[in-house]
């Protein structure tokens, strides 16, 4: 049973390594990390990530230094998104998400997943 159980993992691997929507995800993937736009204000938005946790860390959620430093935040991720390779990206990776959704729905759909409770309290 197991050798058949690795004969079915591999051959779905296979099968979602050449669908089309993760062959054209990985172009745009390659695309966008070699557009230097994308490099440099992805570097931006992370140093504004950086900013913004530090902010938080040091004045709290509600601060106008915490509001400020995401007002840049938001800014610097609207400014990464808004380029054409990240758009595409973007777009495709909806769809691939899609995809996976549909595999887990239809291999473990039928299954109960309960959650337990810890009772030792």
């Amino acid at each position: 049973m197991d050798e058949k159980l690795f004969e079915l993992s591999t051959k779905l691997k296979n099968a979602i390594q050449n669908d089309s929507r993760i062959v054209v995800l990985n172009l745009a993937e390659a695309e966008m990390e070699n557009d230097n736009d994308a490099k440099i204000l992805s570097y931006k938005m992370d140093c504004a990530v950086s900013d913004y946790n530090e902010m938080i860390r040091l004045f709290g959620l509600n601060s106008k230094e915490t509001r400020r430093a995401q007002k840049v935040l938001y800014e610097a991720k609207k400014q990464l998104e808004e380029l054409p390779s990240v758009r595409l990206y973007l777009v495709k990776y909806k769809d691939v998400r899609s995809l996976y959704e549909e595999i887990n729905k239809t291999l473990f759909n039928d299954f109960n997943f309960v959650v337990c409770k810890d009772h030792s309290k």
